[in-house]
């Protein structure tokens, strides 16, 4: 069995001659998974070319917990990726990595439904046309591509009730993009992850930062022409992923509506809405946030059956 890593890479003792630094490491693991526990332990070794046609084995282990059958939103698989040898003179040591994982083994949708009331109350800049659903996941993965820009209202006056990112340093973000992380051909629902940033950068250019990020469910409702998502934060998810991670506060809500066609000279565009179910009182409450995908998106865009 065979677990990327990513770009976390083990960093090697500089004196090592090593002949390309690869953009991510295989490693080759074998151990045993407790059903009832939800923990995961593996061991193997990875092999990195050095020059001349030396090759570097890497020792390492995999440990997982929460690794369950039956998973929902809530569910979080956390864990390391230690290194086998102690010296840190050795050029095979590596600093543990830390992982997080969204799991989708049997993944039930818990939050979202068909019938969800989460309504966007954009009023007359609804779009008219009903945005054609065929292959709901594939269409849905193709219309998410895009970042929208971020409008606070302008009784916005704090950090503290302006943002849904209320444990971040990153009180005003300017932009939030949307990842498809899973999705339900029949049930027209899917997973997605709610990325907020400051900049103008897609979201597989960012490093997975889960203070700034969000993780949800949307439903399609073909009658509105709007995909509702209801999404929660990541808690306790420090850097070093030490501190029990896990995904609660489900507080937040997003609708987006979509025209059918998008056209330079068409004046709809994908608009949406982002605000908190709780109330003025309870913390982590912050005021309903509007966003609009920029009208250079594309120049056109035709979804069909």
């Amino acid at each position: 069995m065979y677990y990327y890593v990513g770009n976390h890479l083990p960093r090697y003792n500089r004196s090592q001659s090593i002949h390309r630094q690869p953009s991510s490491i295989s490693f080759r693991l074998d151990g045993f998974w407790s059903e009832s526990s939800g923990k995961l332990c593996m061991v193997g070794s990875s092999s990195v070319y050095l020059d001349y046609g030396n090759w570097l084995n890497v020792p390492a282990v995999l440990k997982l917990n929460n690794l369950m059958n039956s998973t929902t939103v809530t569910s979080l698989i956390s864990g390391t990726l230690e290194s086998l040898v102690s010296s840190e003179n050795d050029p095979r040591h590596f600093e543990p990595v830390s992982i997080l994982m969204l799991p989708c083994m049997n993944y039930e949708y818990t939050l979202v439904s068909n019938k969800s009331d989460n309504s966007y109350t954009g009023g007359s800049n609804t779009p008219p046309s009903s945005l054609q659903i065929g292959r709901f996941c594939s269409v849905l993965s193709r219309v998410l591509r895009q970042e929208f820009d971020l409008k606070y209202s302008s009784h916005c006056v704090s950090a503290k009730n302006c943002t849904p990112l209320a444990m971040s340093d990153l009180p005003h973000p300017r932009i939030v993009s949307l990842k498809s992380i899973g999705c339900s051909e029949d049930k027209q629902r899917l997973r997605v992850l709610v990325i907020f940033a400051d900049s103008n950068n897609v979201w597989y250019q960012r490093p997975f930062n889960p203070k700034t990020t969000l993780v949800g469910e949307g439903s399609w409702d073909a009658k509105k022409n709007q995909l509702s998502i209801v999404a929660c934060q990541f808690l306790n998810a420090t850097d070093s992923l030490t501190n029990s991670p896990h995904v609660g506060d489900c507080s937040t809500r997003l609708s987006l509506i979509f025209p059918a066609i998008w056209t330079n000279g068409n004046t709809s565009s994908t608009l949406g809405q982002i605000w908190s179910n709780k109330t003025v009182t309870e913390l982590g409450y912050f005021d309903r946030i509007t966003f609009e995908a920029p009208r250079n998106y594309m120049s056109i865009l035709k979804l069909r059956r």
